[in-house]
């Protein structure tokens, strides 16, 4: 079995749950996080899980043809899910964009 998780954050997750509960069974594991931040913390939690790939990377249908993709970061730069959708959080104020520039962007058209 192989895993592809888009966006894992830092992967304390119903995903690595599953993967914990069947590492044995799993051939390989792909981890798709663009946020810089989260990338040592995904590392120390996959540690001990083999044919583990983390890509530090963001996936996109948009075309950005200057690799510039804004990001919506906790103000207090905190990588802990939360139950608030993105729209309740920008109301709110509790998100910034960041904009990132250079950040390794696959773009997949979708028809």
């Amino acid at each position: 079995m192989k895993i592809v998780q888009i966006g894992c954050n830092n992967g304390n997750d119903e995903c690595n749950k599953f993967i914990l509960e069947h590492s044995e069974q799993i051939d390989a594991v792909y981890l798709i996080e663009p946020l810089p931040n989260c990338i040592d913390i995904i590392t120390e939690r996959y540690k001990n899980i083999k044919n583990v790939k983390i890509f530090n990377i963001g996936i996109t249908d948009n075309d950005f043809s200057d690799n510039t993709l804004n990001l919506y970061i906790p103000k207090n730069n905190s990588t802990s899910p939360s139950k608030k959708s993105a729209p309740e959080f920008i109301r709110g104020g509790e998100f910034e964009v960041t904009s990132l520039i250079n950040l390794k962007i696959l773009y997949i058209k979708l028809s």
